[in-house]
């Protein structure tokens, strides 16, 4: 998604085909195109996600304190 980020500062059009993102890997932008969400599952069918809030990134997963997932829901 960083590689597709428009001068006008906006991830709408992102992925494209110049910039794609790993097979299964969903993305959702945010913020009107401002910021953005990918997700995939893990072969143990864990959700792992990136969000990008302005300057800050969040990272997330759907099974708190097992295999890479922290107990608080991060990675």
């Amino acid at each position: 998604m960083e590689s597709c980020f428009r001068s006008d500062e906006m991830y709408t059009g992102c992925p494209d085909s110049d910039h794609p993102l790993a097979a299964g890997v969903a993305p959702t932008l945010t913020g009107g195109g401002s910021g953005y969400e990918v997700s995939k599952l893990s072969s143990s069918g864990t959700g792992f996600a990136i969000e990008r809030l302005g300057t800050v990134y969040l990272y997330s997963c759907t099974a708190p304190g097992t295999g890479g997932c922290r107990a608080d829901g991060s990675w």
